[in-house]
Order: C-alpha cells, then sequence, then structure tokens
C-alpha cells in the first residue's frame, strides 16, 4: 500500500486506476481480496478530471474480467490511500465465514491488520527462494534496466494476471494515460483507450 501511495503522490495531475491485491490470515483462514482504486490527483483540472474518470467503468470492468473486485475506493488525496484504510474498507465489505471461525476457534478477525501482516509474512516467505533466483537470473543477463521498467512495456492485461498470482512480488498496480499519447492528443476530446494506458514509471 505504502508503494502504491508514494506512485499514486508522483501522479499529481493524472486520474489513475489500479488494483491492490490484500491477502489475509494463514493456511485455512487464507482469503484474498482485490480492490479497484480509482485515484484523481489533487492537481487535475475539472474538466479533464470529470472526462478521465468517465473511463472508470471501463476500467473497472476490465479489472474485473481478470480478479474478483471486493472493495471500489475513489481516491481524492494520498491521505486516503492508508493500509489502516484499506483494510477497514475492506473488513466492511466482506462477508467473514462465521462457521470457519468457530471451527478454527480464531481470536481475530480475518479481515484485520493483524491478518494482514500475517498473510504478508507467510508470502515473503514462500516467495523468498524463487526471488532470489530471478535476481541471480537477471544479474547473470546483465539487465542494466531501471527498476520498473520490467514491468513499463507490458500490456494491461499482463500486468493484471500477473498481480493476481500469488507467486508474483507484484500485488499492486495503477494505470494511467500514456504521456507520449497525451501530448498528440491534447486539445482534442476523449481519452486513452485501455490499450494506451501505461504503468507510470
Amino acid at each position: 500500500v505504502e508503494e502504491m501511495q508514494s506512485c499514486y503522490e508522483e501522479h499529481p495531475q493524472d486520474v489513475l486506476f489500479g488494483l491492490l491485491r490484500m491477502g489475509f490470515g494463514q493456511g485455512r483462514l487464507r482469503r484474498t481480496k482485490y480492490v479497484f482504486i480509482h485515484a484523481i490527483g489533487d492537481q487535475v483540472p475539472a474538466v479533464a478530471r470529470g472526462k478521465r474518470s468517465a473511463q472508470r467503468p471501463k476500467m473497472e470492468e476490465l479489472m474485473g474480467s481478470y480478479a474478483s473486485i471486493s472493495v471500489t475506493m475513489e481516491l481524492l488525496t494520498t491521505s486516503d490511500l492508508t493500509l489502516k484504510s484499506v483494510v477497514d474498507r475492506v473488513r466492511r465489505a466482506v462477508v467473514v465465514d462465521d462457521d470457519v471461525l468457530d471451527r478454527d476457534k480464531a481470536t481475530v478477525s480475518v479481515f484485520s491488520m493483524e491478518a494482514f501482516q500475517q498473510a504478508l509474512q507467510e508470502e515473503k516467505r514462500s516467495r523468498m527462494d524463487e526471488l532470489r533466483a530471478q535476481r541471480k537470473l537477471r544479474m547473470e543477463q546483465s539487465e542494466a534496466t531501471r527498476e520498473g521498467s520490467a514491468y513499463s512495456e507490458r500490456s494491461v492485461s499482463s500486468m493484471v494476471s500477473l498481480l493476481r498470482s500469488d507467486r508474483e512480488a507484484l500485488n499492486w498496480l495503477l494505470l494511467g494515460p500514456d504521456p507520449a499519447w497525451l501530448a498528440v492528443r491534447r486539445g482534442t476530446s476523449g481519452y486513452a483507450k485501455t490499450e494506451q494506458l501505461v504503468v507510470p514509471g
């Protein structure tokens, strides 16, 4: 969440759409929830805000075709995007299987900060060896690319597919219009089509 918040802060003149994968609990109680993000930069002019935000249904449908969205959040400031606010929204939006919790004698809600931290640690442990192997391979291949550029050329659909995988380090993404495309379109009506969206880098 903190990384996504930093990315949002770097784009105050953009309207961004994204997806956040949130894991909660461990073992049998493990739950994964997807949060659709509509982030409006605080420096976006009113007319542009309306035009760009009109793409929200298309983006929500696109993200929903890859992941079952449990929660939708509209952000107007970076302070709206905190771990606590996201966990609270997920907790309010989902129904916990009380029978499962009672059988397991769970003392903590599945959708709590503690359960999120436990799931995050479990994910980190399970990916550690795989990430080390990937880093070693990249070093052997002498990849001299800046951080994040490995994702910058991917399509929206491939990025969402990566996000859905528990085996990937990627657990969030924010999408916005390609600046080059916007420069060409400056002064015309409309907004970037889905396939013209890129991951801000």
